[in-house]
């Protein structure tokens, strides 16, 4: 959606793809599923003592107090910090291959009744607005104050990766969309695939609609490339030619139906496109939204536990099909509970060969010398955050926890202001992009280097440290227990 929006505004996504991972973290600080690391401190504790319980916002207390100032912080000093980089789409001027595709302007559309150039769709990035049909009259190459009415067929040509601009605007859906959604009623696992015609195809000669080329294929055409040439026609009414590379809206099975089929001379997969058609189904989304509520507010008011609520919610899901079992599975974190498995295991390790004890005692005068209990949660902040810059934030906690508790247990510092200050400690990976899973994610597309995260993190770690280790030895060592 961002890098959508980037490119339809030409706004750089330097400046805010890493603001965007950042407020991702900040927000998971502020409960106890927001993120993996939260769930594995708790299950790590309660190995350790069953009587210690954390409610669902209680990390709020220190969360939400740092979430706010490191949005603070993004709002000041983002654009100043930021590199302005033009990567991907943006950067695309090496004679792009083009397609032709044509959308049809819905009554609800938000781009009734404007100018061309009032909708949008103007000076849109490697794409062009060529043509317009309304009502079996072409115009061709309109104006931009010329005005867009509803059924109008908008003619466009561009870069493939440019064209889900035009896709994902409002009201905006493809002329050919009534085959797309046949396909969308079987099956809701869609993927955006390029096929190109082979010189031996059967369907050469033939148009869209002659070919039954949804009933064949189960895939639906959205827009075709022919040799640099725009085609001025109708989807169904295109007469397919060798060569032609087709962008298709279908399944994994066509890909693994077709790939060695010689009706196409090649198949592949376009990467970051699902589906074109709009998804405005607002009751479907309250049907996903309100489980997950419910589940959320059984849990703060502990009517059941988090694991119970979640799994039924799961099981409803699964049961009214809005995942598949297949989605299911593959959304089990295998890695995580390998991770909490191999923490208990390292923790039993490191008790009974003592090396916890050796570890905390040879720390515990480093960390002092910023007085007593303050300094240990200082320590154990800057200690859990600089290695979870570096390994994931789960790995950061199974090495750190183990020692952590022998500090609980030898100096007296109250339990929940160390395991909050690990939990936000884990979370606060700001200075590199292999820190935090959302971090890597940005940072091609954001054509981020090393320099830019440790230059616009860094001072946000700080940030989270100064906050974080004050209230947890304030709130939690005096004001909760005293």
């Amino acid at each position: 959606v961002i890098q959508s929006w980037c490119r339809q505004t030409k706004f750089h996504a330097s400046k805010i793809l890493m603001p965007l991972s950042f407020a991702t973290i900040l927000g998971g600080t502020c409960t106890l599923i927001g993120t993996s690391t939260n769930l594995i401190v708790v299950s790590l504790i309660e190995e350790k003592d069953s009587s210690i319980s954390i409610s669902f916002f209680e990390i709020g207390i220190i969360g939400i107090p740092v979430a706010i100032a490191g949005f603070i912080y993004i709002l000041l000093f983002s654009d100043c910090l930021l590199p302005k980089r033009s990567v991907g789409a943006e950067s695309f001027t090496n004679n792009p291959r083009e397609f032709t595709a044509a959308v049809i302007i819905q009554q609800n559309s938000s781009v009734v009744g404007k100018t061309i150039e009032q909708a949008g769709l103007r000076n849109l990035p490697n794409v062009y607005l060529y043509e317009i049909e309304r009502n079996g009259e072409i115009i061709p190459a309109p104006t931009g104050r010329y005005v867009l009415n509803a059924n109008d067929t908008i003619f466009f040509a561009g870069v493939i990766t440019s064209m889900k601009t035009v896709y994902e605007m409002d009201g905006l859906i493809p002329a050919g969309s009534d085959q797309v959604k046949k396909l969308l009623s079987k099956s809701s696992d869609h993927i955006i695939v390029e096929a190109v015609v082979s010189v031996r195809s059967p369907i050469i000669g033939k148009t869209v609609k002659e070919c039954r080329f949804r009933r064949n294929y189960n895939a639906a055409i959205i827009s075709i490339h022919r040799h640099g040439t725009r085609i001025n026609t109708r989807i169904g009414d295109i007469v397919l030619d060798a060569g032609d590379v087709l962008l298709l809206e279908t399944d994994q099975a066509f890909i693994n139906n077709n790939k060695n089929n010689s009706n196409f001379s090649l198949v592949s997969r376009v990467e970051g496109m699902d589906t074109v058609m709009p998804k405005q189904d607002i009751l479907n989304m309250l049907y996903v939204i309100l489980p997950a509520c419910i589940m959320v507010v059984a849990s703060i008011m502990d009517l059941a536990s988090l694991f119970a609520t979640s799994l039924v919610v799961g099981l409803l899901y699964i049961m009214t099909k809005r995942i598949t079992l297949l989605q299911a599975y593959s959304s089990i974190k295998y890695d995580l509970l390998i991770i909490i498995a191999a923490g208990l295991a390292i923790g039993i390790g490191l008790q009974n060969s003592k090396a916890s004890t050796v570890i905390a005692n040879s720390l515990l005068p480093v960390f002092q010398i910023f007085g007593g209990s303050f300094g240990v949660l200082t320590g154990l902040f800057i200690l859990t955050a600089f290695l979870s810059s570096f390994i994931t934030n789960a790995a950061a906690i199974t090495l750190i926890f183990p020692v952590a508790f022998e500090f609980i247990e030898t100096t007296g510092v109250p339990v929940k202001s160390v395991l909050f200050c690990l939990m936000i400690a884990a979370s606060s990976s700001y200075s590199t992009s292999v820190g935090y899973q959302t971090n890597l994610l940005v940072s091609a597309p954001g054509g981020y280097t090393s320099v830019d995260f440790a230059k616009f993190g860094l001072p946000l770690t700080i940030i989270a440290g100064i906050i974080t280790v004050p209230l947890c030895y304030f709130i939690f060592g005096f004001l909760l227990t005293g």
